[in-house]
This record gives structure tokens, C-alpha cells and sequence, in this order.
């Protein structure tokens, strides 16, 4: 199993993981589920304590990555599979994937 906690504005929300056959499963941590102001990724990831599994989670990370010839460009530079959407993420942010929120509001 491997695992990447992924940040929303330099906050822990949640973890990441890829099992070994590949499926991913993104899951809310208790502590983000229960601040204060706390908001979901996306609406097809609403706050919930239970996880999101296969599709439901590859749906929002892999729409997070880049497509067509620029994922093909990176993935060739990072040397790993186009289309493997957990060693993109992990190969640009390490451990971590990091989130940034801009103007239309939280959630969406």
C-alpha cells in the first residue's frame, strides 16, 4: 500500500492510498472532518468519514493532472506511466499532494 496525504491550503484533509492492484482509495481525516470551515475537495468528494474508492477517487485526481501531450511530457520526464495517476502525483509532490483554492469558493 502506498499513501499520499493530500494538503488544501497547507492543511492535512485527507490520504491517498494505492493498493496493489492499483485501485486508489482517497479518504477525509477525522481531524479535518471535524474543524471548523472544513470543506470538501470537489462535490463528487463530499465530507464524509467514509472512503472514496476506485473510480469515485480517480475521477477528481486524475482531472487535477495535467492532459494529452503535457502529461505524456511529464510522465516521460518523471519516468513513469501516463497512465498512472498516483506515481504523477507522487513523482511532482513527493509524499504530499498539495491543493491551491482560487476565487469561485470552497468545495467546487
Amino acid at each position: 500500500m502506498r499513501r499520499l496525504i493530500v494538503y488544501l491550503a497547507g492543511v492535512a484533509v485527507g490520504d491517498l492510498e494505492q493498493d496493489d492492484s492499483g485501485l486508489l482509495e482517497f479518504r477525509y481525516r477525522p481531524e479535518w472532518l471535524a474543524r471548523d470551515g472544513a470543506s470538501a475537495l470537489s462535490r463528487s468528494l463530499p465530507l464524509q468519514g467514509a472512503s472514496f474508492r476506485g473510480k469515485h477517487a480517480r475521477a477528481f485526481f486524475a482531472g487535477i493532472l495535467p492532459e494529452e501531450e503535457p502529461r505524456r511530457r511529464i510522465a516521460s520526464i518523471l519516468g513513469v506511466s501516463e497512465r498512472n495517476d498516483f506515481a504523477l502525483l507522487e513523482r511532482i509532490g513527493g509524499k504530499r499532494v498539495l491543493l491551491h483554492v482560487t476565487g469561485q469558493g470552497r468545495g467546487a
